[in-house]
């Protein structure tokens, strides 16, 4: 697809793993905004460790990503945010 630019049916898209869920298109705003709330709820410092990752992998070898990945991920791992997750699904909760 991507050196032919030709379009693929999306069930071979779905079945090899690039696309996730499909909607009818009246359906399309609903679950654009079921998945923001879902990425709402998660920690803000998470979500922005990956969307930095995603920036940073996008054209870095991986040597070098693994090195940045460390400097991302373990301040996340060591944060409030990461207690507060962890302890509330020990406790079957939703964070605070």
């Amino acid at each position: 697809m991507i050196f032919t630019a030709e379009p693929m049916p999306v069930q071979r898209l779905y079945d090899i793993g690039v696309v996730n869920k499909t909607v009818e298109r009246e359906n399309l705003l609903a679950e654009a905004e079921s998945v923001a709330e879902k990425i709402c709820l998660s920690g803000p410092l998470a979500v922005e460790a990956m969307k930095k990752l995603l920036e940073f992998g996008y054209n870095t070898d991986y040597k070098k990503l693994m090195n940045i990945s460390g400097n991302i991920i373990v301040p996340v791992v060591n944060s409030d945010d990461t207690t507060e997750a962890l302890a509330s699904f020990v406790e079957k909760r939703l964070p605070s």
